[in-house]
């Protein structure tokens, strides 16, 4: 069982992803909580950085890649309390945005 990288050292070898955008928080290391793999349970090590700097890993036992630390679900709450007000398209009003999600809803219930 291999544990992820923590050490400065080990990430700096750890080819990490481009960012996607702007909008990608920094997570603080205290801010997270380790994982394993979503489908299997089995342990891996580190093989990325993703752009968050969340480490990825690779199951060798599923053949898939997976975030091997995520954020505590507090810290997730707080990072979207303000992310509609901060990020939504500047033209996109909320009666608009809540009309169309309501339809959506709809659409995929009905």
């Amino acid at each position: 069982m291999m544990e992820p990288s923590t050490t400065l050292a080990a990430q700096a070898l750890v080819p990490k992803l481009p960012p996607l955008d702007y909008r990608i928080p920094r997570w603080a290391p205290e801010d997270l909580e380790p994982r394993s793999c979503p489908f299997c349970g089995a342990q891996n090590g580190q093989v990325l950085s993703g752009p968050d700097d969340l480490p990825v890993a690779y199951c060798r036992v599923c053949a898939v890649w997976y975030v091997a630390a995520i954020p505590r679900p507090e810290r997730l709450d707080q990072f979207y309390q303000g992310y509609w007000d901060a990020f939504r398209p500047a033209r996109l009003v909320t009666g608009l945005a809540a009309t169309t999600m309501l339809f959506a809803v709809i659409r995929k219930t009905g």
